[in-house]
């Protein structure tokens, strides 16, 4: 996994984090809205930096199945718990880095990577990993919002 001082923070805060979304989260029903349209009917989703599955539940309402990732355990812990509460059964989580996925190229339908790219180090090098795991005419879903 690529080194990230940032890593850090999202182990000591994901149990914090949904708390956090009720204060700053003002644009999230929306987007919500809009990330569900933009895969509805998607075999197969991969969801990057998915923090604690406030995405993922809408993303597997509409999609057959969800991979859903996140680089800081504790993160993925926390998605593992609103997965399992939700009984998303078509919802795979799992620790993962987006710059070395290891999906083969041209596997996925969609990619959503939600308030994620304003954070990475190495845009370019995020963006190629996406758009490698994309079949061709996929989708990449990329809401960003800043406080």
């Amino acid at each position: 996994m690529s080194e990230d001082p940032g890593r850090g923070y999202w182990e000591r805060n994901a149990a914090r984090y949904d708390r956090s979304m009720v204060l700053l989260g003002g644009p999230m029903p929306g987007t919500l809205e809009r990330v569900a349209e933009a895969v509805r009917g998607a075999g197969e989703v991969l969801e990057v930096a998915a923090g604690t599955g406030l995405m993922t539940e809408v993303v597997a309402k509409v999609a057959t199945h969800v991979t859903a990732t996140d680089y800081a355990p504790a993160m993925v812990e926390q998605l593992r718990r609103r997965v399992e509460a939700g009984r998303l059964t078509n919802v795979s989580c799992r620790v993962a880095d987006l710059y070395a996925l290891d999906l083969a190229p041209g596997s996925v339908d969609a990619v959503v990577a939600a308030n994620v790219l304003h954070l990475v180090p190495d845009l370019e090098g995020a963006l190629g990993a996406l758009v490698r795991v994309l079949r061709p005419g996929g989708v990449l879903v990329a809401p960003t919002y800043a406080h």
